[in-house]
């Protein structure tokens, strides 16, 4: 009996070792799964998430898209956002062009047809909310000017 304290002790101590993150079981981000009716149909964004409508904006003429430039906000990891947008946006043949992450910030931009796409991912700043916010800016593609060299 005096034997199994110290082993039982010891057992114990290595599961909760394992099982708070240490050695090759540290977990990945969560995957995150996309809403089912986003508000623009070829861009996706993560359940949970809502839209701030007071800082955000976006015109069409007809079916044109002139701008698109929404604030979603909801809970999660910066990483696990990322990932999503890194996973589905070309699922909506979106074609990441770059991706970067400074001091905080996931920026990612994405190409199609003649339309580019930056997704920025942050941490909220608001005392209150431990969430991440999410800034989407769909523009046309600005291609520089070409000289007409025609008939020269």
């Amino acid at each position: 009996m005096t034997n199994t304290l110290p082993r039982l002790a010891f057992s114990v101590a290595v599961l909760w070792a394992l099982g708070s993150g240490c050695g090759s079981l540290a977990a990945e981000p969560t995957r995150l799964t996309a809403k089912r009716r986003p508000p623009i149909s070829d861009l996706p964004v993560p359940r949970g998430f809502r839209i701030l409508e007071d800082e955000s904006e976006d015109a069409y003429t007809g079916r044109r898209r002139l701008y698109v430039r929404h604030v979603y906000a909801g809970s999660g990891e910066p990483f696990a956002v990322r990932n999503f947008y890194r996973d589905r946006m070309p699922q909506y043949q979106w074609q990441l062009v770059n991706s970067v992450h400074v001091a905080g910030t996931h920026s990612m931009v994405f190409q199609k047809g003649q339309e580019s796409c930056t997704v920025a991912i942050s941490r909220s700043k608001s005392v209150w909310s431990s969430g991440v916010r999410v800034q989407i800016i769909i523009m046309p593609e600005e291609r520089g000017a070409q000289a007409d060299t025609r008939g020269r």
